[in-house]
């Protein structure tokens, strides 16, 4: 199966995790359960993560708020989370890949 065009216009819905996030394993679900999620959708579903420990920009990070991390769902693994009862923190505000931040790295990046 070909794999789907990637487009500067698609969309990201960014959500930020606190310490209390991260320590109740929420970011942890993300992977475990997106990372085998998998079926001949014709989709990817992708999540990338800036965490304020490795930012290339501390100044950057700063938009984001009093987060540990910052995770960047497209929609097809924001809508995977809600059908695999992961429990997110609220989505803070959408961007585009265009607009993704420099030195984020990859959480999930898979066929869905």
């Amino acid at each position: 199966m070909p794999q789907p065009q990637l487009k500067a216009d698609d969309v990201f819905h960014v959500i930020g995790f606190t310490n209390q996030d991260v320590l109740s394993g929420a970011h942890l679900q993300v992977v475990q359960r997106l990372g085998t999620a998998r079926r001949p959708s014709g989709k990817i579903s992708e999540v990338y993560f800036l965490d304020s420990v490795t930012a290339p920009d501390p100044d950057a990070y700063a938009l984001y708020g009093d987060y540990l991390a910052v995770y960047f769902f497209n929609d097809t693994a924001l809508l995977l989370s809600q059908e695999y009862g992961i429990k997110l923190p609220p989505v803070l505000s959408k961007t585009t890949r265009a607009k993704l931040p420099p030195g984020i790295g990859t959480s999930v990046r898979m066929p869905a």
